[in-house]
Formats: C-alpha cells, sequence, structure tokens
C-alpha cells in the first residue's frame, strides 16, 4: 500500500501543481435547451471565476458521458458529468498538497517490527478468517473489543495466572469456547491490537452506513 505512490511520482504531481492556478476550483452549469443536440454544459472554473475547461469543448473531455440518443438522433449530457466535475473541482492544488504532505509525513514515521506485525494479523484475519468488513459489521455489540480486551488481560498476567482461560472465556470472552486459541504472551497481544483495530474500523464505518441508510 505504502508503494502505489513513488517518489518519483510524488515529485511529478508536486512539479505539476506548481503550473496549475490556485484553488478552490468550482462548477457552474450551463443548460442550452434551445441548441440542436440537447445537452447540459459544466465548466470547471479557477478562484478568479476563470474556465479551466468544459464538458463541450475541453481537449480532454473527461466529463463527457453521452447517453442514447434519442428518437430524432440527438444526444444529451447525463448528470454523471456534473457529478464528475464536482469531484474534481474538491481535488484543487491546495487539497492535492495536503494530501501529499500527509503522505510523506506518513511514510517519516519508522514502523517497527510489532506494527508490522499487528498490520499482518490484520490482513490475515480478512483474507484467512474472512473476517470482512461485511462480517465484522454484524458484531455490532462491542464483540471485537471484548475479545481484544480477553487476549490482552489474560497475557497481562504473570505468574502465578490468577485467571484461568477457562475463566476469561465465562467471564469476558464473546464467542463460543472454540474461538478461544491462546498461543503465546506476544502473539496473543498482537491478535488483540488486530481486534481492536477492527473494531475501531467497524467503528468509523457506522457513521457512513448510517447516513448512506438513510438517505
Amino acid at each position: 500500500m505504502a508503494e502505489l505512490l513513488s517518489d518519483e511520482m510524488i515529485t511529478k504531481l508536486r512539479d505539476g501543481l506548481k503550473g496549475l492556478p490556485p484553488g478552490p476550483w468550482e462548477v457552474d452549469g450551463i443548460r442550452q435547451d434551445d441548441a440542436p443536440d440537447l445537452h447540459n454544459e459544466y465548466e470547471l472554473l479557477d478562484a478568479r471565476g476563470y474556465r479551466l475547461c468544459d464538458t463541450q469543448n475541453c481537449d480532454y473531455r473527461f466529463a463527457e458521458i453521452e447517453i442514447e440518443a434519442d428518437e430524432d438522433g440527438s444526444t444529451a449530457w447525463n448528470e454523471p458529468a456534473h457529478k464528475l466535475m464536482e469531484h474534481v473541482a474538491r481535488c484543487d492544488p491546495a487539497t492535492i498538497g495536503a494530501l501529499l504532505d500527509e503522505l510523506e509525513a506518513r511514510r517519516a514515521i519508522p514502523t517497527s517490527l510489532a506494527i508490522q506485525d499487528v498490520l499482518a494479523e490484520r490482513r490475515r484475519q480478512i483474507e484467512v478468517e474472512g473476517w470482512t468488513p461485511e462480517h465484522d459489521d454484524a458484531h455490532a455489540l462491542g464483540e471485537m473489543a471484548g475479545a481484544a480486551a480477553a487476549y490482552a488481560l489474560y497475557r497481562s498476567q504473570v505468574d502465578p495466572v490468577q485467571i484461568t482461560g477457562d475463566e476469561m472465556i465465562e467471564i469476558i470472552w464473546p464467542w463460543a469456547s472454540e474461538w478461544w486459541k491462546p498461543k503465546d504472551r506476544r502473539r496473543d497481544l498482537v491478535r488483540s491490537a488486530a481486534l481492536l483495530i477492527a473494531e475501531i474500523e467497524r467503528l468509523d464505518r457506522a457513521p457512513l452506513a448510517a447516513t448512506e441508510g438513510g438517505s
């Protein structure tokens, strides 16, 4: 994931941003119902109001979406053209530059073996165990946090052990006993951290799901 943008690509993006008009950019819609071929034209405007490109005359024609021709052979610009323009407008130079700054800042943070192992365990949970986002979203009562707490609490103990595995299952483990699979202290703490990430990701998805469900 970290290599999706190479250092060379980041440099090219920064060089390209230098020649772009300042943002924020805006979208303006022009309806031309009296034209021979009915269409809606959308313009992308810079902060000064100058046209950067539009759906009719831009050489790139990246927002041109042609729909089925009417009986008289005319075509129209579909509404997604406007949506695409809005998306591009939000990605003004300042926004892109800020995202590149954040990416480079994250790359500068040293990644320890512990972090690598936790992320690898999270991938294993998804790819091997099949605990996909859809699967995790079905556990909305804090089960993954409970499982993480169980492993962490169990491995917080040093001899003599005060709480056995059976007692842990009875007290805090959220699932059936056959899913309680302690390994060794480090591996269980890694699994605990990965389960916490899964729970946090589920919480982050919950507002979006509620918004989409209510729209």
